[in-house]
């Protein structure tokens, strides 16, 4: 009714008919619950890996697993780099071996890795809880992030590019940080048995601050809020597009020191890849909005904001200042669109 193992554990079970190899340092069966304690486990499967300090698992009695519950540190990798750890954790498996349902909870961290020829990305995230579904293949589909959640990105493109204005050439770096209180993120098959992120939502206030940097140049800070964001990723989990709802802002300072806001009820932006970003950049081109955002567009009161940076010596200049209905914004020919009742005021000109 009892058996206990100690010292090179090796326990080997299958998961959708594919081999699973446990290996821990003591493990313990109790015959009549069909529970299994394992110390300092870990478990090897095609596509990842699973580790717990300490891991209690129910079998069926057709020698499935129902539920694992892990404490002392429990953390899932994947073969592609993304890295997700928590101090406790539990997962629901369904008749086979599948998982279905992860929870985590008491801190839970995420990271992942990618490079893609000569771009390379970072993503750490943080949240105190996490709660994961599975499809019923096992591949992750959703996570829902709750109770405050920050997850932070660092893109660096070696890419060189003329940038003007005495910036000189280099890399090209953008980091981005989501705050929210809540936040769903859905997956999607990538491939090679993979999955990769394809949307991320968030609500009950999200801020979205970035920076950008070529080479040795001035840093460009950028920020956009609203009550509710949604942000769409490419392949490879590039940002692609980002859609606020509701007190929806967005702030910019230019290399030159423009300052740069706009606000309404509603707005949409739409990120050019890194590629043509960097093939596009020229005199003209600054490092952070015009070389990201490919168009953008805001709806309901829009109000727009551009304040000129100060020149030593000099008397401050006037802010330009436009209302609309609509506003729309094209990277590609610098032009900015207003209609429904536009309305702009530069100085001693109003329009």
């Amino acid at each position: 009714g009892h058996l206990a193992l100690d010292r090179a554990v090796e326990l080997t079970t299958l998961r959708g008919g594919e081999k699973v190899v446990i290996h821990a340092q003591h493990g313990e069966f109790e015959r009549e619950t069909d529970l299994c304690h394992l110390q300092v486990a870990t478990a090897d499967y095609r596509g990842g890996e699973a580790t717990a300090g300490a891991a209690n698992i129910l079998f069926r009695q057709d020698g499935s697993a129902v539920r694992l519950d892990a404490t002392s540190g429990f953390t899932l990798a994947t073969a592609t780099g993304r890295h997700i750890a928590a101090p406790t954790g539990s997962m629901d498996f369904n008749e086979h071996n599948q998982p279905r349902h992860g929870h985590l909870e008491s801190g839970v961290t995420m990271d992942s890795a990618s490079q893609n020829g000569s771009q390379s990305r970072h993503v750490h995230g943080t949240s105190p809880t996490a709660e994961l579904d599975f499809t019923p293949q096992g591949e992750l589909r959703h996570v829902r992030l709750e109770r405050g959640v920050e997850m932070h990105s660092e893109e660096l493109s070696e890419l060189a590019a003329k940038t003007g204005i005495g910036l000189g050439d280099g890399p090209l770096r953008v980091s981005r940080t989501w705050r929210s209180p809540v936040a769903d993120v859905e997956f999607r098959e990538a491939g090679h048995g993979q999955v990769e992120p394809a949307t991320i939502h968030g609500t009950q206030g999200v801020v979205v601050t970035g920076e950008s940097q070529r080479g040795k140049g001035a840093v460009v800070p950028s920020r956009l809020a609203a009550d509710e964001v949604t942000g769409e990723f490419g392949p490879g989990s590039v940002l692609t597009a980002m859609t606020g709802v509701g007190h929806a802002s967005m702030e910019e300072t230019t290399v030159t020191g423009t300052r740069q806001t706009s606000s309404g009820d509603r707005l949409e932006a739409h990120f050019a890849p890194r590629q043509a970003a960097d093939a596009k950049s020229g005199a003209k081109n600054e490092p952070g909005g015009a070389a990201q955002i490919q168009s953008a567009m805001l709806e309901g009161h829009v109000v727009l904001i551009q304040e000129p940076s100060a020149k030593p010596g000099a008397p401050a200049a006037s802010p330009m200042r436009a209302t609309a209905g609509r506003a729309v914004y094209e990277g590609g020919g610098e032009w900015l669109r207003l209609t429904l009742s536009p309305r702009v005021e530069d100085g001693g000109l109003q329009l």
